[in-house]
């Protein structure tokens, strides 16, 4: 029987020996990185000098995770890298025994005490102390590697019981130590060949189709993780089997990683034969850029639908060749209008109106499945028009307005979509981007900024007059009517400031240079005077700009800056260059009738002329520095949106 002096006395020799002197235990709350919080069972006490029955085997089950980002680069390796997180700190076995034992069995070791060392008996011992009920326990590794407890909580203070060896609890400590362990990673591509990836790395992999496959010593227990889930921004089609498990990113029937981007896998928690978790693998591979080559030009042809299809010309800028694009939807009734070029995820999106935003293949040039705008809207109630659509990190925005509809129920909604999976990532309520009695009219995006900018006008200022030089109808604001721009944040899709500007804002392109907004007003001030509203995004200034030169039934539409310049297109035939500092003309250019959209690559403007005007459905080309006109390009009909990018 052990009596109250004796306890006394033994304590305090433990005391004396592992100098256990008050203050020294402290209570530090820090646990090693990388401690898996994994029980085992505590065997019954054992009798002095016995050893304890241990197992290899945990009661918990691994949860397998997996995380893919992509980044945008121009080049880049492939690697493999096993990350082994006990090399992340420098911390001894005995430590890392210790921690896990504190964190595992909080009710035998309730705090957070520091490791300290001491002789006791001839052996020296690193151990950690806690008080609990009826005294102290401890946790001990003797110098031999041998693990030992004394306390209650082994029914002992007196005689140090046996645990095991500090190997024998690796599996434990140290879950992946015992998991599966990588033996090669390879990428598969579409043709079939098999590019094994080292740390040497290779380039240039294809996007499209590629199957990365991570395989492991251990057949692995595949339960509950194969299957098409999203990670990170991408879908990823998940096949766990035998010994490997694979990950092909993309939609079904769209398979792909982004192009021309370091894509980042990482995949842990992996169960093997033995129960325990795989450690964390990261794959590293670069992707090439799209399969295109020189200028391309998109054209968005409004009314192709009369015109049996071509609902957006491709245009190659070298050739002059055309290659149509039919986008179908239910109604069959596409009216394309605003597109947006995602190199990254090799898909240009076509907003029209109907119900879908539209997308097809950049290489190729066939359909991809539409998101629907209302998923919900199974009768196809609401016809929908986009009056702006940008590319936003990681996600496809559009801003949805109709001029001829004030009661539109996504009158000035902002709605956005993941640019790589479709799913819906925002929805705004109802006057968002602009207020009640505005329609919104186009979107910027300023990535350096991380902001997007939302132009409006008065709903109820929009009309039209009569051309009296050919007898056409032509948009127009009332003049002395005022536009807005509202400020969104890029990440968070919440709206900031609201700059007023002049009539009609039509269109908005920003000028880095000066870090300004250039709105282009195509309605007139009450003096009959045509204005660009300049904004300064430091100051908030906003400053108005009269355009001289433009007359009759003039006004400027749309603009684009190359070099120092700004051309305007005049809606009645002609693009006009200014000088940027100064806004003063330097000259123009005859194109054809009703330009209003135009882009340029390389050194020429291409400028969309409908076709209900003479010389229409067609693409007049421009030399920048000339200002003469090359070529129209026969397109679709009334061809309306353009954009213009070199691959």
């Amino acid at each position: 029987m052990v009596t109250s002096a004796t306890r006394s006395l033994l304590q305090a020799a433990l005391a004396a020996v592992f100098i256990l002197v008050s203050g020294c235990g402290g209570g530090d709350s820090s646990v090693p990185q990388g401690i898996e919080n994994v029980a085992i069972a505590v065997a019954p006490a054992a009798t002095a000098g016995q050893k304890r029955p241990l197992s290899a085997v945990t009661n918990s089950v691994p949860v397998p995770y997996f995380q893919v980002s992509s980044r945008s680069v121009s080049t880049g390796a492939a690697s493999v890298e096993v990350r082994v997180l006990a090399a992340e700190v420098a911390v001894s076995q005995e430590e890392r025994l210790l921690a896990w034992a504190e964190v595992t069995y909080p009710e035998y070791f309730p705090t957070r005490e520091v490791t300290q060392a001491g002789e006791y008996q001839g052996h020296q011992y690193v151990f950690r102390r806690y008080q609990v009920s009826g005294g102290y326990n401890f946790a001990a590794v003797r110098e031999d590697g041998t693990v030992w407890g004394l306390g209650p909580y082994v029914g002992s203070d007196e005689v140090p019981h046996y645990f095991g060896t500090v190997a024998e609890f690796g599996c434990q400590v140290e879950p992946t130590s015992c998991g599966p362990k990588l033996v090669s990673a390879t990428l598969t591509f579409a043709n079939g060949e098999v590019r094994v990836l080292t740390a040497a790395g290779a380039v240039g992999i294809p996007a499209k189709g590629t199957l990365l496959t991570l395989t492991f010593d251990q057949v692995l227990n595949c339960t509950g993780v194969s299957g098409r889930r999203l990670i990170g921004n991408l879908t990823v089609l998940v096949t766990c089997s035998g010994q490997s498990i694979s990950f092909l990113p993309g939609n079904t029937g769209e398979e792909r990683w982004p192009f021309s981007s370091e894509n980042v896998v990482t995949a842990g928690g992996l169960p093997g034969a033995t129960g325990f978790p795989s450690a964390p693998v990261t794959v590293r591979f670069t992707t090439a850029k799209v399969a295109l080559t020189g200028v391309k030009v998109f054209v968005t042809n409004f009314e192709a639908k009369a015109d049996s299809g071509n609902d957006v010309s491709i245009i190659d800028a070298a050739t002059s060749q055309v290659q149509p694009v039919n986008l179908e939807d239910a109604l069959n009734s596409v009216r394309p209008q605003r597109l947006v070029v995602d190199s990254v995820a090799g898909v240009v999106y076509v907003g029209a109106g109907g119900i879908n935003l539209f997308r097809f293949d950049l290489e190729t040039g066939l359909p991809l499945k539409p998101i629907r705008i209302d998923p919900t809207d199974t009768a196809f109630q609401v016809w929908h028009t986009m009056q702006g659509l940008v590319l936003s990190d990681r996600d496809i925005c559009a801003a949805m307005g109709r001029q001829d509809l004030t009661t539109y129920p996504y009158r000035n909604k902002l709605l956005c979509w993941n640019r790589f999976s479709g799913a819906e990532s925002f929805r705004s309520a109802v006057d968002y981007v602009a207020g009640e009695k505005m329609v919104v009219m186009d979107l910027v995006s300023v990535p350096e900024r991380k902001k997007f900018y939302a132009v409006a006008a008065e709903a109820l200022a929009y009309g039209f007059i009569v051309d009296s030089s050919n007898g056409q109808l032509k948009q127009e604001f009332t003049p002395g009517t005022m536009g807005t721009v509202v400020e969104i944040d890029a990440d968070t899709k919440q709206a900031g400031r609201t700059f007023t500007v002049g009539a009609g804002p039509r269109s908005v392109v920003y000028n880095a240079a000066h870090g300004r907004l250039i709105v282009v007003n195509s309605g007139l001030t009450l003096g009959g005077e045509r204005t660009l509203s300049l904004i300064d995004l430091a100051t908030g200034t906003v400053t108005t700009q009269t355009l001289p030169g433009f007359v009759g039934y003039q006004r400027p539409q749309s603009a684009v800056l190359v070099e120092g310049f700004l051309y305007v297109t005049d809606y009645v035939s002609q693009v006009v260059k200014l000088d940027l500092a100064t806004f003063k003309e330097v000259g123009r250019v005859t194109v054809g009738a009703y330009p209003v959209f135009l882009a340029h690559a390389e050194g020429q403007l291409y400028v969309p002329l409908p076709r209900f005007l003479q010389g229409g459905d067609r693409v007049a080309v421009a030399r920048l520095d000339t200002l003469t006109l090359m070529q129209a390009i026969p397109v679709g009909k009334a061809p309306w949106y353009v954009a213009a990018q070199k691959f």
